[in-house]
């Protein structure tokens, strides 16, 4: 299936703006007091998008602390 926006973006040549657009899913994420886990996405070489939201304080943010946010 692969991300429609990856696609979109691809088909009309503005590519190369798509992943600093994703980025902003991480400011969006922190004015909701949460973290978004993010390990790949398909516009960097990535099988596809994947991610998920949690809360900021939670176990699981912890243990992604160190990701690189994409």
């Amino acid at each position: 299936m692969g991300c429609p926006i990856a696609k979109h973006a691809k088909e009309y040549g503005y590519e190369e703006l798509l992943p600093y657009l994703c980025k902003t899913d991480h400011s969006l994420a922190h004015v909701l007091h949460a973290k978004l886990i993010r390990t790949q996405i398909e516009i960097l070489g990535g099988d596809y998008c994947d991610y998920w939201y949690v809360g900021d304080k939670s176990e699981a943010a912890k243990a992604y602390a160190d990701l690189e946010e994409i």
